[in-house]
């Protein structure tokens, strides 16, 4: 161990000639050797700016990004242009173009670019801006307005659509100056659920002051399904530009499931018997069983089954539009959970035979529905035919007694209940007509002077009635002095006969007047 108070060559702060390799040193107290600091601080001090430099110098090469510069329109299209790149202080930065975009590496700090391409606008002063978010092969695209000028105007003639419904419209396209334009690149753009397809044209292009009229179809997108009534909005515009039309608002209307509709009344298990010639009336309810999805312009037909097409004008559905068909009606509208009765009346013709039939359903369309509805079938069969039946009553012997003193002679007056005719049949008949037959060989030619009918037309004998407001007069006028003479006069009744109105339908009845005359 060292002790300095008995090595010799120890000389506290002195150098011994004895001593380490390393020349003079310094001890501490505890006998380490001490450096001299001060000797190496320039060293230290210029080593450590050194290394600063360096850092920074690496930090600045490194901060250099290497980006891309694409330009496209409006919509993302890359375009074929002409790129200038300026630095803040104005001084031009080398591109090279490669695949379609310009390959530039840049400091940190903003550029200035600017873009020419045919048929775009100029784009001047795009800034560029480089900084520590910027990402190595980041892609910068510069967007340019195409160097036209043109008008859209659609032309949409409702601003309602239910769900599954197709609405046809069409835009007037006019180019108003500068650079022709492709009549593809007209597009329409919707809100969800809202789409637009436009229809195929032979225009290709529009050239300055060219006009076209094109097609196009409004639907709800396949798989909507609405539950409530929402909008969309309906707009056009040219591709690659700013050029677009005004915005047109559709409604768009929820449509019920057909199930949820239900139709009650029918007698669908068997076939109702009919009379012919007698109107029956039946009460069809259509019920929306919904909770909220009203329906709106709704049709109901009758439509007959395969071979009852000629008996479909035994139904009539009363509607007051007079547009309607006689076997169909238009309802307005039902509200949820809420029914409307229809009507249904249903006459075959008198002329109708036994086992002649109808059979058909009842559809429902609405724009509302989803599909159409369509009921059971039901049928109506002839099961008693109709008869013509009419009945006349009336005596058939009258006298005449004459004074033959005073040439006076009492006859018969006929009034209500003395004659009458009785409709026994299926029908209403009239009008019914009275005469005296002289055609008749068996009246005799001067029967006038001996009958008189005070009623010879009786406008209508409804079904299974009398008529019985008849007016005759039997008497001798002028008197003749000719006694005890007979004489014979035929009653003619003619009308029309509903089942056959292809000839009249004629009726007789001989009276036989007998003239008594004393003194």
């Amino acid at each position: 161990m060292f002790d300095p108070n008995n090595d010799m060559n120890y000389s506290p702060g002195g150098y011994s000639p004895g001593g380490s390799m390393y020349g003079p040193q310094d001890y501490d107290m505890g006998g380490k050797p001490q450096i001299d600091f001060k000797k190496y601080l320039p060293m230290i001090i210029g080593l450590g700016v050194l290394l600063i430099v360096a850092f920074f110098l690496l930090n600045w090469l490194g901060s250099q990004r290497e980006i891309f510069i694409g330009i496209t329109d409006l919509d993302g299209k890359r375009v074929s242009g002409k790129l200038t790149l300026l630095d803040s202080s104005g001084n031009p930065i080398e591109t090279e173009l490669i695949s379609g975009k310009y390959k530039v590496n840049l400091f940190p700090g903003d550029y200035y670019a600017s873009v020419t391409a045919d048929g775009y606008k100029l784009k001047e002063g795009e800034v560029i801006t480089i900084d520590g978010e910027t990402k190595q092969g980041y892609t910068q695209n510069i967007k340019l307005v195409k160097d036209i000028s043109a008008t859209l105007q659609p032309i949409i003639e409702t601003s309602k659509i239910y769900e599954g419904q197709v609405i046809e419209g069409k835009i007037y396209v006019q180019n108003t100056g500068g650079n022709s334009f492709e009549v593809a690149d007209i597009i329409p753009t919707t809100t969800s659920p809202l789409e637009v397809k436009m229809h195929p044209t032979i225009v290709t292009s529009l050239n300055t002051g060219g006009t076209a009229t094109l097609d196009f179809q409004i639907s709800v997108k396949d798989g909507t399904n609405l539950t409530k009534q929402t909008t969309s909005e309906i707009t056009f515009k040219i591709k690659g530009s700013n050029i677009t039309s005004s915005k047109h608002t559709m409604n768009l209307i929820p449509t019920l499931d057909p199930t949820k509709l239900t139709i009650s009344g029918l007698v669908t298990n068997r076939s109702n018997a009919l009379t012919a010639g007698v109107r029956q009336e039946v009460n069809i309810k259509i019920k929306n069983n919904d909770n909220a999805i009203p329906l709106e312009d709704i049709l109901v037909e009758i439509i007959p089954s395969t071979g009852n097409d000629s008996t479909l004008d035994w139904i009539t559905l009363p509607d007051i539009s007079d547009e309607s068909e006689p076997y169909e009606i238009k309802i307005p509208s039902i509200d949820p959970k809420k029914d409307v009765t229809v009507k249904m009346y249903i006459q075959a013709p008198v002329t109708a035979k036994i086992d002649e039939e109808f059979a058909g359903v009842v559809k429902i369309n609405s724009l509302s529905l989803k599909g159409e509805k369509i009921s059971p079938i039901f049928s109506y069969k002839i099961s008693k035919e109709t008869k013509v039946d009419l009945i006349f009553s009336m005596k058939k012997e009258f006298k005449i007694n004459c004074k033959e003193s005073t040439g006076i002679c009492e006859g018969e007056t006929l009034a209500t209940g003395d004659i009458f005719f009785e409709n026994k049949g299926d029908v209403d008949l009239g009008p019914i007509k009275l005469e005296i037959d002289l055609q008749d060989p068996s009246t005799d030619l001067d029967c006038p002077g001996f009958l008189k009918i005070n009623t010879t037309e009786i406008p209508n004998i409804p079904k299974k009635t009398k008529y019985t407001n008849i007016s005759m007069l039997i008497t001798n006028n002028p008197a003749e002095t000719a006694p005890n003479i007979i004489k014979i006069c035929v009653l003619k009744w003619t009308y029309h006969n509903p089942l056959d109105l292809s000839k009249p339908e004629t009726g007789t009845h001989q009276i036989t007047i007998e003239k008594s005359t004393r003194k």
